[in-house]
């Protein structure tokens, strides 16, 4: 099993004790031990302010023995500006980190790894985001849902995607690594999306009904892509998506749809 991240630990904050709670007022909050819960609905963090910080110190917030139908979210915010999540473990909830309004900006979320959530490793709205160095792995295996995806972007707009790991999608129908659903001035840049293996489609990284997206220097690869399998998509009126310099390996179709398409390897 892979361990948290190991980073310096913040101690002049506010600790999280228990969950399920609600983060009321702005702040910097931290675990200082590992948290679990068994709720299978609801929100384990629930942040209800603008400028949040939440460093998990190493430490891991888990959800596993809420099983496989679990519909819990670990962390969620709604329309809130500048929330900061990093530095821990976030395992087994139905998606790990999810912001549900597209009037959210600012969030940044980094140095995490989330480990057997069910649906969605990051589940993200709004514009001036920024989503780097995170492990995203064994995604899948919800009886809740058929779909797995690592990364989940909606109307997402002005942000960066970079240096994420997003490895082990299974036991879903679709399955995507990162998936750009709509929005505009997207960078997904210098990720490794790593065996994406759905029942039926499998795609490493996909721009959907996307505008002036840049995708560059990933590594998509794939030992066992289902049939349909796509390394690099863009679909759906996406417009001016600029794929660069991007090594794509074992898929049916390495790169497709792309306005712009230079320096890739597709061997």
């Amino acid at each position: 099993m892979l361990d948290s991240p190991s980073q310096a630990h913040t101690d002049d904050c506010v600790e999280i004790t228990s969950v399920p709670t609600s983060i009321t007022s702005s702040g910097v909050y931290c675990f200082k031990r590992n948290i679990g819960t068994n709720i299978s609905a609801g929100v384990a963090i629930d942040v209800q302010v603008n400028n949040v910080v939440i460093d998990l110190n190493g430490f891991v917030l888990g959800g596993l023995s809420a099983g496989p139908g679990t519909n819990a979210t670990a962390i969620r915010s709604s329309g809130r500006r500048n929330l900061t999540v990093r530095n821990g473990t976030i395992r087994g909830f139905f998606i790990g980190i999810d912001n549900l309004n597209a009037n959210s900006s600012g969030h940044l979320y980094e140095d995490l790894l989330l480990d057997s959530n069910r649906v969605a490793g990051i589940r993200l709205l709004g514009e001036d985001h920024e989503v780097a160095n995170n492990r995203i792995v064994n995604t899948g295996n919800s009886t809740a849902s058929n779909t797995a995806t690592g990364i989940l972007t909606v109307n997402l707009s002005n942000s960066l995607i970079t240096g994420n790991l997003v490895s082990g999608l299974v036991f879903a129908n679709f399955a995507t690594g990162i998936d750009l659903g709509f929005g505009s001035a997207v960078e997904v840049t210098g990720n490794h999306v790593y065996d994406v293996n759905a029942f039926n489609f499998s795609n490493g990284i996909r721009a959907n009904g996307l505008n002036d997206g840049i995708i560059s220097g990933n590594r998509v690869l794939n030992s066992n892509a289902a049939a349909g399998g796509m390394g690099i998509i863009a679909v759906e009126a996406s417009d001016r998506i600029i794929c660069s310099d991007n090594i794509v390996s074992g898929y049916l179709t390495a790169i497709s749809g792309c306005a712009t398409v230079s320096g890739n390897v597709t061997p």
